[in-house]
Parts: C-alpha cells; structure tokens; sequence
C-alpha cells in the first residue's frame, strides 16, 4: 500500500464570471501595442498535439499505456508506461518520439483499473445524499480524488464508498485532515486509492462593442438582472449560425444584445438543462442568422482566424490554453493543473462536469476577472490562428489562500455534442 499525502484542507472559492454593468457601459479596446499573445512556435503542444502522442503509445503499448503529461518546462511530452523496465527506456523513447519528443516513465496502476474506480466513485456519489465538490483522477499516482464541502461529510463519504464499491480495505487517515479508502481493483497487483478529502465551498453566482459578431467581445444578456458576458465560437445549427456563451449568463429566452443591437433569444441552454445535478457543458446560443464572423477578437484591427478545435485527449496535465475575456480585455493564459483535468464538481448545489482548469500566470499578467464568462478557450497556432478548446465557466480558488487564481472552462468537443452543433471554421 502507499503511504498517502492526501489533498488535506482546500477552500475552493469560486465565482461563475458575469458582470452586471451599468447601461451603456463597455470595455475600452486594446491598443495594438498591447496585444499580448502566446503566438505559437516554442512549445512542445506546438510542435505536436497530446492526442497524437497518445495514438502512437496506445498502439505501441496497449493496456500497458497509462497517460501522457506535457513537461514543466514545455520542451517534451512524459508518457506513463505500466511496469516499465529500465531496459526499456532507451527504445520506446526512440519509437514514441515524433515531431516531438518524448520521454517515458514507470506507472504501478493501469489506466483501465484508475478510470473503472473513477466512474465508481461518481455514480456511487451522484445516486447518493453525500455532499460533494469535485471528483477527479490522477492517472500518474493511479488515484480517485473526492472532494467534499466539510469534514463531516468525509465519513458519510467513505461509508458510501466503502458500500458501494466491492473490494475496499480500509479508510486511511491523511495528513491534514480527511481519509484515503483504498480499493481492490480486479488486478491484485494493483492498487487503485479513493482519496476523500474536505474542503470549504463557496460560490458567488452572478446572473458596446462594434459588430460584427466574433469570439471575445463583450454580449450583454438580460434575465432580468442585466448580465454581461463574453461572446464565444460562433457555431452552426439547424442551418443558421449562431452564437455562444457561457449558459449560466442568461437563461432560455432571455433576450441577447451585441453591438447594440437585439439578438434574439437565448436557446438550447445546456446549463439550464443539467441543473442542479448534471451540468455537462456550461453553454448556450442565440441565433445570428446568417451573420458572425468565424474569429477571435484581439483588437479593433486584429482579429484571428478560427481554422479547428482540439480532442478531448489533447487537454492533459501542463496542457498550454489561453482564453479572451471581454472585461480582462487581453489574452490569459496559463497550464491545465493537476487534478484539475475532466473534473466533476459541485458548487452552490449544481454538479458540472467536463470542467477543465488552469492556474493563472500573474506575474505575466494572466488573469480572468468577472465578465469574462463564456469567453473561448484556445491556443494560438504557427500561422497565428487558433484552434478551439473550450468556453470559460468559471474562476476559482485552489490554493486555500482566499485568492482567486485559476479558471475553468467546458472542453469544445462536449459543448458541440450537447447542443446539438458544429464549431465554423474558416
């Protein structure tokens, strides 16, 4: 058995980032000067993208291929191989590199085993009474992590947990607070951990620019609280194009103003659909017509070209993306975190899922302030247009400090299929 370290205690404070603004009050432009961009070029995720690292070891390595991680410094791809033998190393770092390179490492629990004990755990809780805030995997430690609001709350969970799961131990005291379960997989030689750890929860939920229509400018939409927004990628449905934004800023038929001009109608809104209990894309959208442009938004003379969208597989741990808020007013940008990557959480009682978060850069001045919702998630490529990962959720705090310093956002490929629509591209 290892000995667990735990998550201990986390205060995640978390705003979902709308802004209520005066009437008639915008954001002021970026100067060209200004424009901060990670035009790509110097990163490993420039030079190849996770999900076709991921091809090459899943075929090479089969049930042995465990997870993909981009390296701290952005210059190498690290793939975790069950059981690896040292003499190993040298062969399958020569046959897994491509355009980018490669370097292998040892992993004890199978990815099948981590994955099967994650989907446990969620339905287990889903079905169930016990309060929670996140669920994740960690596939490089082989570990569940459970998150729930109070310390109390970590007993309910691990009786449910332990009667619920066939094959569980025992409840290990943590460091800090909290319990690990250890489970039984169906492999004896593995060992898959449920680590259940308590957190204090907090949300705040809060309910121009020239046209024409493109990903990050601001979109004002009124459900009777007047909330203001960032738009997102202009998307195709049932002939008409239309655009997007986070589904928490309005609800369906409120009525959406851009450029100064009525909208129409929110429509096909994911988050309201999910709520409280099954939130899988924080997305909505308003018909443009015929109208919007297939761009983001960087300036009043700058705009970048839509050209595709990233795989589900590209957004692993250390995974580069960038965002556009209308009221940050330039570029964020900062590396997915561990734990952090295809998150369920629960926050003010609605459960999201498919949530993706990455720790902010404030010495480089990447943040995300309230407004910024449903702003697109993207990296900038080598010709400098961008490909699509996702729309901006919400802010949080992660580090038990009171400092907001982290954002989340709905992976692209989740959006699309829940709502029934295709991403424009130029």
């Amino acid at each position: 058995m290892r000995k667990s370290t735990g998550m201990g205690m986390l205060v995640l404070l978390a705003l979902i980032v709308c802004l209520a603004l005066p009437s008639g009050q915008g954001v002021a432009a970026v100067p060209d000067s200004e424009i901060n961009d990670d035009v790509a070029g110097s990163l490993v995720e420039d030079t190849e993208n996770p999900s076709s690292v991921s091809e090459r070891a899943q075929v090479l390595l089969g049930e042995r291929f465990v997870d993909v991680q981009v390296s701290p410094d952005h210059s190498q791809y690290i793939v975790g191989v069950l059981n690896l033998h040292p003499d190993e190393v040298g062969g399958l770092e020569k046959r897994l590199s491509g355009p980018a390179p490669v370097t292998v490492v040892s992993r004890d629990v199978p990815r099948k085993e981590v994955e099967a004990a994650r989907m446990a755990v969620e339905n287990a809780v889903l079905k169930s009474d016990v309060a929670f805030t996140a669920i994740s995997s960690d596939l490089q430690d082989g570990v569940v992590n459970l998150l729930v609001p109070t310390e109390k709350t970590v007993d309910q969970a691990a009786s449910l947990v332990q009667s619920s799961l066939p094959g569980v131990q025992t409840v290990v005291p943590v460091e800090g607070g909290g319990s690990d379960i250890v489970v039984n997989p169906s492999e004896p030689s593995a060992i898959v951990e449920v680590r259940i750890s308590d957190l204090e929860g907090k949300l705040t939920e809060e309910y121009s620019n020239t046209s024409p229509y493109r990903a990050g400018k601001f979109v004002a939409i009124d459900n009777g609280t007047g909330q203001n927004c960032t738009t997102s990628w202009l998307m195709a449905k049932n002939g008409n194009n239309f655009g997007s934004s986070a589904g928490h800023c309005g609800d369906n038929g409120s009525r959406v103003y851009f450029g100064g001009e009525n909208k129409g109608d929110v429509q096909w809104n994911q988050f309201q659909a999910g709520r409280p209990n099954d939130i899988r894309a924080d997305v909505l959208l308003f018909d443009l017509g015929n109208g919007g442009l297939k761009s983001l938004y960087r300036s009043t003379t700058i705009n970048r070209d839509v050209t595709g969208k990233y795989a589900q597989s590209d957004m692993v741990s250390g995974w580069r993306t960038c965002t556009r808020g209308a009221f940050t007013g330039d570029q964020s940008c900062g590396d997915l975190k561990p734990n952090w990557v295809d998150v369920t959480f629960t926050l003010s009682g609605k459960t999201f899922k498919n949530m993706y978060c990455w720790q902010w850069e404030p010495a480089n001045g990447y943040t995300n302030i309230p407004g910024d919702s449903g702003a697109p998630t993207y990296r900038v490529r080598a010709n400098e247009s961008v490909w699509a990962a996702g729309i901006l959720s919400s802010i949080i705090d992660t580090d038990n400090d009171g400092i907001i310093n982290a954002s989340c956002f709905t992976g692209i490929n989740e959006a699309l299929t829940q709502l029934g629509a295709n991403l424009q591209t130029q």
